[in-house]
C-alpha cells in the first residue's frame, strides 16, 4: 500500500514538471532565461516556412517525405518574420526572445485560447482538414 501511495505522488510530481507548472512568475521566468539559444548553424534566418528555416545539422540530410504528409504539412506552414516577438498566453512579451528558431504565422485569437499542446493538437487538425479526413 505504501509503495502505491509513493508512486502515485511520483506521478503526480512528474505531471507537473512534464506540464510546466511553477508555484510563481518569479521561477518560470528564470527557467525561461535558462533556455539557450538556438544555434545559428541550423537557422536560416531569411526562410518563410518551418522546411526552409531549419537546416540540417552539418553531415545530416533532412527525410523525404509523402506529398500529403503530416510531415510535409509541418515543413510546408509558413513563419512570421525572423525578428517577431514571442508573446505569452495573456499577451505580454516572453522575456527570453532568443530561444525561438521561429513562431507559426497561424490565428490564434486574443485570449487565452491555445498552450502547449494545444498547438500541436490544432496543427494536426487542421492538416486532418485539410486532407479532408474529417473522421
Amino acid at each position: 500500500m505504501c509503495k502505491f501511495k509513493i508512486m502515485k505522488i511520483y506521478l503526480i510530481l512528474m505531471l507537473f514538471s512534464a506540464c510546466g507548472y511553477y508555484s510563481d512568475q518569479s521561477q518560470m521566468k528564470q527557467a525561461a532565461d535558462e533556455v539557450t539559444a538556438p544555434s545559428k548553424q541550423w537557422i536560416f534566418e531569411d526562410g518563410q516556412t518551418v522546411g526552409e528555416r531549419i537546416l540540417t545539422p552539418e553531415g545530416y540530410t533532412r527525410l523525404q517525405a509523402p506529398a500529403n504528409s503530416f510531415a510535409t504539412y509541418l515543413r510546408s506552414r509558413p513563419l512570421k518574420p525572423h525578428t517577431s516577438k514571442v508573446h505569452l498566453y495573456n499577451g505580454e512579451l516572453k522575456s527570453n526572445q532568443t530561444v525561438h528558431a521561429g513562431i507559426l504565422d497561424v490565428p490564434v485569437g486574443k485570449t487565452d485560447l491555445q498552450q502547449c499542446a494545444d498547438a500541436v493538437m490544432r496543427l494536426r487538425a487542421d492538416y486532418l482538414f485539410s486532407e479532408k479526413r474529417y473522421d
